[in-house]
């Protein structure tokens, strides 16, 4: 059924405003431009009517000089393209689809000029080095429905269930808002109904054959150079977005980036910028009909396609430096998307195992398990136990990653299963290793430590690299167990299989492995050293989740030092480093313990904000036990601060069932600082009693043996400075106290600090404390300040910047580098400190 041109137009508007537009600034060459299905044709031939001109003839599919002569002949206007020079002005031309006479038609194009030519509107095709381009990109959501639906009802003659808003997205998430694709889809729909045209659409490439897209598409491609012809063929094995490096290995020639770059500008290549990188892609439409029409081409395409596949996947498996710059494992997602749709799954599962070793957080993205679950499925469609096995082991790893151990239970039961049945020890070794880990992160390190002995003496002599990660698991288990010697001597092990296989990063992994354990022994500085030598390790090819965890973990022994500066930046670039690579669960917690490393360095209005970030991130992620840990740590702030209606508020809210013991037990401290509280609140209203009993419930917390976890020695740590701040009589909230005239100033119980002879530093002080009355809160711009230090003089704004600064430095050097902040633009008293005023009334 062919729909007429108000269908075709939908959505199409301000392009047909943009088209008339340019004929009348330029009315000589306007070109449309977009992909095959984009309805540049239709859109042409309604501008040259939309101009009134009385004459309209269309070039449809001209694409050789006989096809021209053929319309020129029935036009009575002559043989040629040159013929069109003595053409009345008063024509509008739509030229469609002009692969075949470009050459031609460039010579004549270029020899038009004035308005005594006739107007030529170009209409697909590539793109002219002359006159003016209105291009067609996809149709937007709103448009697109509409167009689907009227075309729907139109074929149907009535209207249906299958028009429901979730029948509609789910067929328009298939076509990419072309045009004459959501036409030929809503009248296969008539036919197939909306539900089940939607699920062919997601497997079946063949759905719309013998549509007029298709058609279409035929047409396109007959027209293509042999060159270009093969190299759309060869891309259309890719799935979703890919880079250029991909494309120019996938195409395997070398003229490839510029076959793809004409492809390109043909409109048969979409390309797009994110994160910084150019990607590529094809509309879903043709790449459904390239695989359709050439599944088997029969010129050996497809076998150098899965060489090249191949190549791309295995050697992109971990970042490093190639010829054109630093690959990306996301070229070997793409690579292993596409074997998968090539049904090379034997090459796909070999890719997914090497991913699954050296570039877990690739995998761990959307577009990697994406991949991994059409390959399990295909897979188990065709009965290949081990390989399964292999896969879902794999899978699992993404799921852990992500945060769900219920789904990478699940894959990792089916795996040992699987590899059972196929009387597999190897596949057997895998899935066990990997369930030890998620069963001693799900808090049962017990269980977890039986399934990595049995995992290393199933893997023990098979693989070097799989018995070493089996020792690796073996040592984090009994970590959680506070079996710190045996699990060093496990690392140490596993350190020497990974020096044997020369694996950098698997020998960086067991350094930190071995830190940690330094860690829990109290042997702050020994620790830092290991976790140094395996940063060491990590710099040539950082592998973003490995490399995170190692900064983290060495900025938690530098703060337990007290070198806060040296851990706050290792923290800030652990964070940097996993949104880089996309290890979006670890940068969340390691967020929080940024918070908490501010917190420890009583940098509270700063500490609250990361705190809340990190929670909110946390709970989004559905990630509960730590962002209930951190909401315990802010409580803890917030009760130091005063605000025990909020702090108490987010102690109710948390729950202790399901964490694991260190983490309760964290919470459980941090909660004796609401109690510290009301043994201040006590004392201070003069009822020694109740302030003792208060005390005593929050020293309830420290009154056990010291523990091991990072978690745990936190929160100790900062419940016992407030208790001894308490018991020398001094407040948890940190005090500023300023003399007469702000003549001197004194931070908590500290020396005063004398100001009488540093005139600039005490009026810029004076300022400061005067919008702390008037303003809490908000900052002091930096023009104020100097008029404020400097009364009266005039100053170059480099050098009053450069004054502003140096007496800043001063106060913070004085006493108040916690206290003095900057914030938009300005500088402001923190708001969470107390400020006592002696010279006030």
């Amino acid at each position: 059924m062919t729909q007429g041109p108000a269908v075709e137009l939908v959505g199409r508007t301000s392009e047909l405003g943009q088209v008339v537009a340019a004929v009348k600034r330029h009315p000589a060459v306007v070109q449309i431009v977009g992909p095959p299905g984009s309805g540049v044709s239709a859109l042409a031939t309604a501008a040259a009517h939309a101009l009134g001109v009385p004459r309209v003839l269309r070039f449809d599919y001209a694409h050789t000089p006989e096809g021209v002569e053929r319309v020129l002949s029935r036009a009575k206007i002559g043989h040629s393209f040159e013929d069109l020079l003595s053409a009345s002005a008063e024509t509008v031309w739509v030229l469609d689809g002009v692969f075949g006479v470009l050459p031609l038609l460039r010579e004549v194009l270029s020899s038009i000029t004035g308005t005594s030519a006739p107007t030529l509107l170009v209409a697909g095709g590539a793109r002219l080095p002359f006159g003016e381009v209105v291009h067609l990109g996809p149709l937007a959501r709103d448009a697109a429905t509409s167009l689907y639906l009227a075309t729907a009802r139109r074929a149907r003659g009535e209207s249906s269930p299958d028009d429901a808003p979730a029948v509609v997205r789910a067929v328009l998430g298939y076509l990419d808002g072309l045009p004459g694709a959501i036409v030929a889809a809503a009248e296969r729909a008539a036919l197939l109904g909306g539900k089940r045209l939607a699920e062919r659409l997601s497997t079946d490439p063949s759905t719309l054959a013998g549509t007029s897209l298709h058609a279409s598409f035929e047409r396109v491609c007959a027209a293509l150079p042999v060159k270009e012809s093969r190299a759309l063929r060869a891309l259309s094995v890719l799935d979703g977005r890919f880079s250029a490096d991909v494309a120019e290995a996938i195409v395997g020639t070398p003229s490839a980036l510029a076959d793809v770059q004409a492809l390109r500008e043909l409109g048969l290549v979409d390309a797009t910028t994110a994160h910084g990188e150019r990607k590529l892609a094809l509309p879903r439409p043709l790449r459904d009909y390239l695989r359709y029409a050439f599944h088997d081409d029969g010129d050996g395409a497809r076998a150098r396609a899965e060489e090249h596949l191949a190549r791309i996947a295995l050697d992109h498996a971990e970042p490093h430096e190639g010829p054109r710059g630093r690959v990306a494992p996301a070229d070997a997602i793409t690579a292993l998307g596409a074997l998968v749709t090539m049904g090379n799954l034997e090459g796909a599962a070999r890719v997914a195992a090497r991913l699954d070793a050296q570039s877990p957080a690739a995998l761990a993205t959307e577009t990697g398990v994406r991949a991994l679950d059409r390959l399990v499925e295909e897979l188990e469609n065709e009965d290949r136990a081990v390989a399964t096995s292999v896969t879902l082991v794999a899978r699992a790893r993404a799921h852990q990653t992500r945060g769900r151990l219920d789904l990478a239970t699940a894959d990792l039961t089916r795996a040992k299963s699987l590899a059972k049945r196929a009387g597999d020890p190897h596949a057997q070794g895998l899935a066990d290793q990997r369930l030890a880990s998620i069963r001693t992160d799900g808090g049962d390190p017990r269980a977890g430590k039986k399934l990595a002995e049995r995992a290393f003496e199933l893997l023990d002599g098979v693989s070097p690299r799989d018995a070493a990660a089996a020792l690796s698991t073996l040592g984090t288990a009994e970590m959680a167990l506070g079996e710190s010697m045996d699990a060093r001597e496990h690392f140490v092990r596993a350190l020497a299989l990974r020096e044997q296989a020369h694996d950098d990063e698997g020998a960086a992994q067991e350094h930190a492995g071995i830190g940690a354990t330094l860690y829990q022994e109290g042997r702050l500085a020994e620790s830092v050293r290991s976790y140094d030598r395996a940063k060491e390790l990590l710099q040539a090819s950082p592998r973003g989740d490995l490399f995170g965890y190692v900064l983290a973990a060495r900025a938690l022994a530098l703060q337990e030092l007290g070198h806060f500066p040296e851990a706050e930046a290792d923290l800030a670039r652990a964070t940097e480093v996993l949104l880089e690579h996309e290890s979006l669960r670890f940068r969340r917690v390691f967020l929080g313990y940024l918070a908490q490393l501010r917190h420890e360095s009583k940098r509270a209005t700063e500490a609250e904000r990361t705190y809340r970030e990190a929670i909110s991130e946390l709970r989004e992620a559905r990630h509960v036990v730590y962002a209930d840990l951190f909401r315990a740590s802010l409580g803890a702030l917030l009760a130091e601060l005063g605000r025990i209606t909020e702090a108490e508020a987010l102690f109710d809210d948390t729950a202790d069932e399901g964490a694991p013991v260190p983490t309760t037990l964290a919470r459980r401290i941090h909660r004796g600082h609401v109690a510290l509280h009301y043994a201040r609140t006590a004392r201070a209203a003069g009822t020694p009693f109740e302030a003792h009993v208060e005390r005593a419930k929050a020293a309830l917390g420290l009154a056990r043996e010291a523990s091991s976890d990072d978690d745990v020695r936190f929160a100790e740590r900062l419940l016992a400075r407030a208790i001894s701040s308490f018991d020398s009589g001094g407040s948890a909230q940190e005090v500023l106290t300023v003399g007469k005239d702000v003549s001197s100033f004194r931070v908590g119980p500290r020396a005063p600090v004398d100001l009488r002879r540093k005139r600039a530093t005490r009026l810029m002080l004076k300022a400061l404390v005067e919008a702390r009355v008037q303003r809490p809160g908000e900052p002091i711009v930096v023009d104020a300040l100097v008029k404020a230090t400097w009364p009266g003089e005039r100053i170059l704004p480099q050098a009053a910047l450069s004054r502003v600064y140096v007496t800043v430095l001063m106060l913070r050097n004085l006493g108040l580098r916690t206290i003095l902040v900057q914030r938009d633009g300005g500088y402001l008293l923190d708001p969470n400190v107390r400020l006592v005023d002696e010279g006030a009334g």
